[in-house]
């Protein structure tokens, strides 16, 4: 497995982060991306927000998505 950080500035970062009463700001982030070093894919990515106000209700926010192979549909070749 092959890690990687990274970090975008709150300039840059298009992620908001909600609170009571709509109340929404734009945030940066870092996280991390973990590669499969055999197949060269991604298996998991991590978000964390950074620098959220003090006074803003939400006191931080985090999320992680996990990648993996999923059979969606089987088919089967059948002759007559």
């Amino acid at each position: 497995m092959q890690v990687f950080s990274y970090r975008v500035a709150q300039p840059n970062s298009m992620f908001a982060v909600g609170g009571m009463n709509n109340l929404e700001i734009k945030v940066g982030f870092h996280g991390l991306v973990f590669i499969d070093s055999a197949t060269h894919s991604v298996r998991r990515i991590t978000l964390i927000a950074d620098d959220i106000p003090k006074d803003f209700p939400t006191h931080g926010t985090a999320m992680a998505v996990d990648y993996d192979y999923v059979v969606i549909n089987t088919m089967t070749t059948w002759y007559p």
